[in-house]
């Protein structure tokens, strides 16, 4: 492997440059996907309200006759959060587009932004655990480079977009984990809220936080005053950063959350999939839908160093007592608890589910992580 220490950040920044610049010339290539008609509409029903409760008589001359429905009259569109459909459509009406192509051409332009500032922070999660510059730039090159994510990021501003703050809620949250002082404790509350706005089912960061935080201090009793203390913060900054950024839930915060939760937690939908020669309902799948969609979807290659990865992670546990006052250690279980634990939990449930593994897109970055543990598992048994 090729010396970190003689990678400088010229080279780190032209390595994002090069992603950045492949993904402006591919979008074109990529057509408007079955769900982007609702999601546009999502932005502005938000964007209606916001206008109609602050600045009523601008928001008439720019809705003009365009007949946009209230949150009442939206139906179930209305608990899928509108933080990056709202201000596409925002910037939409201010910037004049008005030709339907356009329309959709610049959302997928701000779908892949997005996407790509995520990837930076990969990097930074990826170069945190392993320090080793060379391994995280691989771990953003395997997620740019997998078909389904690559060929997404231009075109799905539901599940990439989710994934994305995913990716922005577990680094702040992992930054908090280390150094559980306000400043991080504010900045995971934020992007943690954000990532729940996109879809309530982000929930699962912060609480995968404290349950890693509990372990520690259960085991290694270190900083316990500080992680209470402003552990203890994090709930009320998220709910007020949750209700802040979401508009539906204002006139009944708790209620409205309650309901969004309740419904998009088992989404009941009438749609057909046809999975290993069969035609199957979306509320009816078997309960290994979706390990088989992601293992003959995702590169054999990636899918062997996972399985090392893993294999690693558990001999480990072994080492208990050596291992049990690293911060990697409990950075691995995060990631391994995020993937698992959201896939038993849909089989547990029984959850709808369709279109492959899409609704799952948001484990990949921690599927890449370990990864990443596999292939230096197998550097260091090579090198030594």
């Amino acid at each position: 492997m090729i010396d970190q220490k003689r990678i400088s950040s010229k080279y780190i920044i032209l390595f994002f440059v090069i992603l950045f610049g492949i993904g402006l010339i591919s979008i074109k290539d990529y057509g408007v996907s079955s769900d982007e008609h609702n999601t546009r509409l999502k932005g502005f029903i938000t964007l209606n309200y916001l206008g109609e409760k602050f600045i009523p008589e601008i928001n008439q001359d720019y809705k003009d006759d365009k007949d946009i429905a209230t949150f009442e009259e939206a139906g179930r569109i209305k608990y899928y959060g509108p933080l990056f459909d709202a201000p596409v459509a925002l910037f939409e009406v201010l910037l004049g587009i008005k030709d339907k192509k356009d329309q959709f051409l610049f959302k997928h332009y701000f779908c892949f932004f997005l996407f790509f500032i995520s990837l930076i922070f990969f990097f930074k999660i990826a170069n945190n655990r392993f320090e080793n510059k060379i391994l995280a730039l691989l771990g953003v090159l395997i997620i740019f480079l997998s078909p389904r994510i690559f060929a997404n990021s231009f075109y799905n501003g539901k599940d990439l977009v989710f994934m994305s703050f995913i990716i922005f809620s577990m680094y702040f949250g992992l930054s908090f984990f280390k150094k559980p002082n306000f400043k991080n404790c504010l900045k995971f509350s934020l992007f943690a809220a954000l990532a729940i706005d996109i879809r309530v089912l982000g929930v699962i960061i912060p609480a995968l936080i404290f349950g890693i935080i509990f372990l520690k201090i259960i085991v290694t009793k270190v900083h316990m005053k500080e992680y209470f203390l402003n552990s203890f913060l994090i709930l009320p900054f998220l709910s007020i950063f949750i209700t802040l950024f979401w508009p539906f839930l204002w006139e009944a915060p708790v209620n409205n959350f309650i309901d969004a939760f309740k419904v998009m937690s088992n989404y009941e939908i009438e749609i057909l999939n046809f999975f290993r020669g069969e035609i199957i309902s979306a509320g009816a799948v078997p309960w290994n839908y979706i390990p088989i969609w992601i293992l003959i979807t995702t590169p054999i290659f990636y899918i062997i160093f996972f399985l090392i990865g893993l294999v690693n992670f558990l001999i480990n546990l072994s080492f208990f007592n050596k291992i049990k006052n690293t911060n990697n250690f409990y950075q691995d279980l995060l990631f391994l608890m995020l993937i698992f634990g959201s896939i038993f939990s849909v089989i547990f449930l029984g959850s709808t589910l369709l279109n492959g593994w899409r609704h799952f897109y948001f484990i990949y970055p921690s599927f890449v992580m370990i990864t990443l543990c596999g292939f230096n598992y197998i550097y260091k048994i090579i090198k030594k």
